[in-house]
């Protein structure tokens, strides 16, 4: 028996937020902070006391020590203060794209989703996505988040539905398509 659902809904700019900050605070994104702060650690201060030893020694040139003590600075501040600021100068201008009109993301919006894929209509248009085309699916307590190939992804939001066993259903029915689908 073929499961069909239908929902609505509306994303605001709160919603896109929190599918960032999901999508960031993931596993492999946490562990490639983490090397980066390990490798930081240790090549930032090893550039800067090579940079000493080679002016003490003037072993290299006077020029070269200084452009690799600054290099070592440099990655060593970095380190200790710029990842999480890069992370958020990537951040914001993704936030901005999505507060231009017209977008497919924020707005209202009509899903359903049937043994073929997914079909939502929202206010630009319709986009239709077949189960092969959605690479993996999270959720957390608010949302269900579907990735798909081609940048493309959905916030479904919990409020969606009106009640947590709904909710629960129509996760586990994405989750079988999408595995009958591979």
């Amino acid at each position: 028996m073929e499961y069909k659902a239908e929902i609505q809904y509306e994303l605001d700019l709160n919603d896109v937020r929190s599918y960032l900050d999901y999508s960031l605070n993931k596993k492999k994104y946490r562990r490639a902070l983490k090397i980066l702060r390990i490798l930081g650690i240790i090549f930032g201060p090893l550039l800067v006391i090579s940079a000493v030893i080679f002016l003490i020694s003037r072993q290299v040139d006077i020029p070269t020590s200084i452009g690799l003590g600054i290099v070592g600075l440099i990655v060593t501040l970095f380190n200790f203060f710029g990842i999480e600021f890069w992370t958020r100068i990537i951040y914001q201008p993704v936030i901005k794209g999505y507060t231009r009109k017209p977008n497919t993301v924020i707005g209202k919006h009509h899903l359903s989703i049937t043994s073929e894929g997914i079909n939502d209509v929202n206010e630009i248009g319709q986009t239709r996505t077949r189960w092969n085309g959605i690479s993996r699916s999270a959720n957390n307590d608010q949302y269900l988040f579907l990735y798909g190939y081609y940048k493309t992804f959905y916030i479904i939001p919990r409020s969606a539905f009106p009640n947590e066993t709904s909710f629960n259903q129509f996760i586990e029915v994405v989750k079988s398509y999408k595995t009958k689908k591979r």
